[in-house]
């Protein structure tokens, strides 16, 4: 039926005289993917089984599931995995958390590997010390000038077979090591798919988008800063809600709702800046110097605006950003959950840009000390189970990182849902070192 049509309803007398069991089979396998090391294999189960001609419903309290693997390739020695695989299993199926110890050991620390052009070797060293001093494995390989992305995501590919690394990291904006086109949309989805032919991110993957040394420098010290008052305790609980008006109370403001009214473990502390309820810039700019350890927009976006968002219909953009605290305690993570908002491809400098480098002198101005954001037009559906799923993943994971985090909102959006799915997922960038963490609870901080 069409929309708003009722169809009639139809009963076909000859399939309720049918002797037979409808749902007889109690398991089906679905279609297996790979996660780094380990093989994910889908289980449906069905535990009732129907009979039209004796009126009866079996209903199973307890099935039980025998899998046979008919070409074991067991090694004598325990296959060793990532902690990021091990978090992701652990988040994504049911029994991940059960991982065989006989066959299968975890890695102690993390690996990282930066990718980095000629131009930022320097802050590139000087980022990989920082992690380093805090017990992280880190590489830097430098990406010749004019690699292509095929061939760039084959690198990837083969510093994952010798190190099966944790996460990536891309230090270089997109002139430097380009964003890949999949299907007419941009983005690094396809660099972080070294396991496999499935869409199921291996790595945790992220990007810094400098430009030049003088970029690099920049976001390097905030990084620095971020982490020293990480080291030294510092808690922020302050999560910033914004919303777009259109449809108030639905559509934007509805999803997050969802978000603040969902089980809160870490005691966020959310404050709610939505257009339809007579927020704009300058509420958020006031309410943002109190220090926020992530700011949320949901709306309409463009690739420099949170797009008329406010009760007066003003769009938020860079005089705004430029407006932001300035102290070294009020570095956010900003999640632009809207189109195009992370399009870094165009001439003009993106908004996640803006967000990272506000301004050209660079020693006053901090911004986002990481962001994210489409760098096409997404889907608005998608893009509310996937701003659901962030904090979802967020209050529940024992690994706060954003790349795990970020990573694991993608990983359940293409799992659970495929087709438009993977198209949202691939044109959203992570524009931050994938190993930062949110300042909501360093306690949770397994790095």
């Amino acid at each position: 039926a069409f929309e708003n049509e009722v169809a009639p309803f139809k009963m076909s007398p000859g399939a309720y005289l049918k002797n037979t069991w409808y749902g007889s089979r109690r398991a089906i396998l679905g279609k297996k993917a790979k996660l780094g090391e380990l093989t994910l294999l889908p289980i449906s189960f069905y535990p009732a089984s129907y009979n039209p001609r004796k009126r009866e419903l079996r209903v199973y309290e307890t099935i039980k599931v025998r899998l046979i693997h008919l070409n074991p390739e067991l090694n004598e020695e325990p296959t060793e995995i990532s902690k990021f695989a091990a978090e992701q299993a652990a988040q994504l199926t049911l029994n991940g958390d059960r991982l065989d110890t006989k066959r299968i050991r975890v890695r102690a620390t993390k690996k990282m590997i930066v990718f980095h052009g000629p131009e930022l070797r320097r802050s590139g060293e000087e980022l990989a010390e920082i992690h380093r001093a805090q017990g992280t494995d880190v590489s830097l390989v430098e990406v010749p000038q004019e690699t292509k992305a095929k061939e760039f995501q084959q690198m990837i590919k083969e510093e994952y077979q010798k190190q099966k690394m944790d996460a990536v990291l891309i230090f270089g904006d997109e002139t430097a090591i380009p964003l890949m086109d999949s299907g007419g949309q941009l983005g690094d989805f396809y660099y972080g798919l070294v396991s496999g032919t499935d869409h199921i991110s291996d790595v945790a993957l992220g990007r810094l988008p400098a430009k030049n040394e003088s970029q690099g420098k920049v976001i390097v010290n905030k990084i620095r800063k971020y982490q020293q008052l990480a080291s030294e305790g510092y808690t922020n609980k302050r999560v910033m809600l914004v919303a777009h008006a259109e449809e108030y109370p639905g559509k934007y403001t509805k999803n997050m709702e969802e978000v603040r009214k969902s089980p809160n473990p870490l005691n966020l502390e959310f404050n709610t800046q939505y257009g339809g309820e007579k927020a704009k810039n300058s509420t958020v700019l006031e309410e943002a110097e109190k220090g926020y350890a992530i700011i949320n927009y949901r709306g309409h976006g463009s690739a420099s605006t949170w797009s008329g968002w406010g009760s007066d219909g003003t769009s938020f953009s860079t005089a705004q950003i430029r407006a932001l605290p300035e102290e070294d305690r009020s570095l956010s993570f900003i999640f632009n959950v809207a189109c195009t908002n992370g399009a870094i491809q165009n001439s003009s400098a993106a908004l996640v840009e803006r967000e990272l480098f506000p301004k050209e002198d660079q020693e006053t101005f901090q911004g986002a000390v990481g962001t994210f954001g489409a760098t096409a037009p997404s889907l608005t559906e998608v893009n509310h189970r996937f701003n659901f799923s962030l904090f979802e993943y967020l209050q529940r994971t024992n690994d706060i990182s954003i790349g795990n985090v970020y990573t694991l909102a993608n990983n359940k959006l293409t799992k659970d849902n495929g087709g438009s799915s993977t198209s949202n997922t691939r044109m959203y960038v992570l524009y931050s070192d994938p190993l930062l963490s949110p300042w909501v609870n360093q306690g949770k901080n397994i790095q």
